[in-house]
Order: structure tokens, then C-alpha cells, then sequence
């Protein structure tokens, strides 16, 4: 995909908004809004179930091996949501099991011990556990059309521009040294796994010294992402295309726009409308 190239007076025409609308504070997501995890997850969890299922002579080229293996991803996939979205076991888990603490690991050992019975010492067990713990050591997502330009637009703005990902700290730094995004945020900042992103916001904004109305938040995840900053007073966009669904409040306020990629964050900064305080009680209100 070909990123668009913007004509050098809209991009002006974008900073001039930026700055009218009082933007001093930008955070971006960090999967599946800046890079496209998707791909990486897909290849990760294959190989490792094909080294469950072969071992050392799984072939990632061999179309019989890659059936059988995507068919046994199938359970994979399924292990991986349900733990994704049980904290308590997901917690649990991370005790259980001495390996890099992330859900992903975990949807292999169980698929590994309990659906194909293997030994917890089984040498493709530790093969593919191996494999899907490259996801956070020595795969890199690629990052997605838009996002850079994204990112400097509101650099040249005067902005503030950070990172704020619900990741491992390690992981979350591996993507940052080996893509093309380092160097282009003031900070990067990992949000408590185990518990949910939505709730830390608050945190987040005293912690950095942030007034909420004075900031943007940009991700893909619309409860996570979107719904308590906005709450909280700053102005959000959310990257997705369930659009019907969400809450009405929110979809139809001036400090909320939704793209399909930060390829047109020209369009949802233009979208958008001041927001100012009204009263002694700092009560918002939006032009």
C-alpha cells in the first residue's frame, strides 16, 4: 500500500488545527495502530504448532505440514482469546509456567499438554514454546502507511508524541529499537498488564502532568483506547471500522473522529472541533 503524499499546505493547514485546538499532548497505541501485529502473530503460532505436531522436520513449506499445523492453530487461537480475556487465569498462569510472561506462550503449552497430550518436558513442546517466544525477542511488526507521517505532523505541531501501549516493557522496547519508529516519540510507556488499559488512564495523564483536555489520543481499541480519555476530557481518534455499535455519546461529540489508518489523520483533524471550559466548576463544553 502507497502512502498518500500530502500537498505541502494541508499539512500546514493540519498544524495550524493541531495548535487552534490546544493540542500539547498526543498518544499513540502501539498495536495494530502504529504496527500491524496481525501477520507476526499469524506466522508465530503456525510454526509453533507445526513443531508441536513434527518437531524438528516441521517444513513451513510443505502444504501437508502447513494444513495439519493450521488446523491445530485453530484450538491455538481459541486458548489464546479465552486466556486473553481471564485475568484471574492469565495471572495464574504466569506463576504455573517459568517463561516470558505473556499470553502466548501459555495458549501453546496448553494446546501442547492437554489437547495433544505431550509430556511438559517434551522436546517439540519446548520447540514450539521457543518459537512463539520470537514473537517478543525477535519479530518486528511492520509499521503501518501513515503512521510515521502521522507521528512527525504532530512533532512539527510543537506536540508532545508518545507511546502508550498495554504491552510488557520488554516487548514494547524490542519493537522500539528494531523498527522505524525509534526516535520519534519523547517517550514510550507501557501500561500494568494485568490490569485492564482502561482504567490507567488517570494514572497516566497525572503521572506525565497532562491536563486531559489539552490532549489526543489516537488507537484502536474503542473501551480501552478511546472511551476513558475521552471521558476524562481529551480529544480522541479511533482507528476501526465498528462504527455502529459504539457508544453514541461519544461517536457523535466533536472531540471524537474515527479513520480506517493513520494515513488520513489529516481528515480526522479536521474533524475536529475546539473544546473549551465554561464556569468556575472547569466544566467542558465543545464549539
Amino acid at each position: 500500500m502507497r502512502e498518500r503524499i500530502q500537498h505541502p499546505s494541508v499539512e500546514n493547514q493540519t498544524i495550524s488545527h493541531i495548535q487552534a485546538l490546544g493540542i500539547k499532548f498526543v498518544a499513540f497505541d502501539l498495536d495494530n495502530t502504529l504496527v500491524d501485529i496481525y501477520p507476526i502473530f499469524d506466522t508465530a503460532f503456525t510454526d509453533s504448532c507445526g513443531l508441536l505436531l513434527f518437531g524438528s522436520n516441521w517444513d513451513n513449506d510443505n502444504p501437508n505440514m502447513q494444513e495439519s499445523a493450521r488446523k491445530l492453530k485453530g484450538y491455538a487461537d481459541s486458548y489464546y482469546c479465552e486466556l486473553k480475556n481471564t485475568r484471574g487465569v492469565y495471572a495464574a498462569l504466569r506463576n504455573e509456567f517459568q517463561v516470558n510472561p505473556v499470553i502466548s506462550p501459555y495458549s501453546v503449552q496448553i494446546v501442547g499438554t492437554q489437547f495433544l497430550r505431550l509430556d511438559p518436558n517434551h522436546p517439540h513442546l519446548e520447540l514450539a514454546i521457543a518459537r512463539i517466544n520470537q514473537i517478543y525477542t525477535h519479530d518486528v511488526p511492520k509499521v503501518f502507511p501513515g503512521a510515521i507521517d502521522a507521528v512527525e505532523i504532530f512533532n512539527r505541531a510543537g506536540a508532545e508524541t508518545a507511546v502508550a501501549t498495554h504491552r510488557e516493557k520488554d516487548w514494547m522496547l524490542h519493537t522500539r529499537n528494531n523498527s522505524p519508529l525509534v526516535g520519534k516519540f519523547k517517550s514510550w510507556n507501557n501500561f500494568d498488564v494485568d490490569i485492564p488499559k482502561s482504567v490507567q488512564w488517570a494514572g497516566f495523564f497525572e503521572n506525565k502532568g497532562i491536563d486531559p483536555k489539552n490532549a489526543l489520543i489516537i488507537g484502536d481499541n474503542f473501551y480501552e483506547d478511546i472511551v476513558s480519555p475521552w471521558r476524562l476530557g481529551a480529544y480522541v481518534v479511533y482507528i476501526g471500522n465498528n462504527f455502529e455499535n459504539l457508544d453514541a455519546e461519544i461517536k457523535n461529540s466533536s472531540r471524537f473522529t474515527q479513520i480506517s489508518g493513520l494515513i488520513d489523520i489529516h481528515e480526522a483533524i479536521a474533524n475536529m472541533r475546539q473544546q473549551i471550559v465554561c464556569g468556575g466548576d472547569g466544566t467542558l463544553h465543545e464549539l
